[in-house]
């Protein structure tokens, strides 16, 4: 495996096959293969965009040790599926009012939902051997979940600049 040195040549590799992606998942039957080469400012814009939807990504990934740990106090599996279909119902309004394809803003999400869910599932395992230290403050999901809320849109929106920077709008 060759690994590259730094995030925009990181970026550059990985750009093509997230426009495939974007384009499949909107019915594009010619999705763009080739990225084509952007002026140095660009790039960097990119890069800096990249860098935001990452850390806006990590914040809510960040806040799922806390409701892994309410779902562990009250025994409630990991899977929410209705909660689940009320993100993406959330996110397709608003990919609608933003004019950016469902399908796509949809798919982006659920993966974000998979990996929250593949964190809460590595940490119930571990506390199967090892249970967490529980507090007499329970965690307040309400607050959480509006957390989590808010961060769609701000997401979202970062998503889009990354999008349209790597296609060239």
């Amino acid at each position: 495996m060759i690994e590259l040195k730094s995030p925009l040549l990181q970026l550059r590799k990985l750009a093509p096959a997230a426009l495939v992606l974007i384009a499949a998942a909107c019915g594009d039957p010619t999705p763009e293969l080739h990225t084509p080469l952007k002026p140095l400012t660009s790039q960097s814009e990119l890069v800096e965009a990249t860098d935001s939807l990452n850390q806006r990504l990590q914040a809510r990934l960040d806040l799922m040790p806390a409701v892994a740990l309410w779902k562990w106090q009250e025994k409630l599996p990991i899977e929410d599926l209705v909660r689940e279909q009320l993100v993406l119902d959330r996110v397709a309004e608003l990919a609608e009012m933003k004019g950016v394809c469902i399908d796509a803003a949809r798919l982006f999400f659920q993966s974000q939902m998979d990996s929250a869910k593949a964190i809460q599932i590595k940490l119930h395992e571990t506390w199967k051997t090892n249970p967490p230290v529980i507090t007499s403050d329970r965690t307040n999901m309400t607050k959480v979940r509006e957390k989590i809320d808010a961060m769609t849109p701000e997401i979202l929106d970062q998503w889009i600049k990354v999008q349209n920077l790597q296609s060239g709008k």
